[in-house]
């Protein structure tokens, strides 16, 4: 059985063909799929990973704030990735974490939460009770 544990088939470019996309993974033995929902936490970008998620039978969704987007992550984007994890379709939190690959990160990590800063951030995040309680329904997708 093959899993495919990170997509972006949410995208725009799918809108026509998403369908047959996802056929043909099913095609050739890809059992699930995971839609890895990403951008601005405070928009609506992730809500359409859910709803791709919740239109196929074997898709799943993921939500949360890649580390390009850490700046963005407060009180009010936690609210709104939490209403979003109502839906069962979405299994895991996700895409977060520490993205050292690309230098986009690693200037977006140094330049906007450098070190200690970044590290307490992450803390709080992973502290508060809300997202002790997220953490516990959903596993983490890094």
């Amino acid at each position: 059985m093959l899993i495919d544990s990170h997509c972006h088939i949410d995208g725009d470019s799918f809108d026509e063909d998403r369908d047959e996309v996802v056929q043909r993974a099913k095609d050739t033995g890809v059992a699930a799929m995971l839609v890895v929902g990403t951008g601005d936490p405070h928009s609506d970008d992730f809500r359409k990973a859910v709803v791709v998620a919740e239109r196929y039978e074997n898709v799943y969704g993921s939500v949360g704030v890649h580390p390009h987007d850490a700046k963005l992550y407060d009180d009010e984007a936690e609210k709104h990735l939490t209403e979003l994890t109502k839906s069962e379709k979405v299994i895991a939190w996700g895409e977060i974490g520490l993205d050292f690959y690309t230098i986009t990160a690693r200037a977006t990590c140094s330049a906007k939460f450098s070190g200690d800063r970044f590290a307490r951030r992450l803390n709080s995040i992973f502290r508060s009770s809300s997202t002790v309680e997220m953490r516990m329904m959903r596993p983490l997708r890094f």
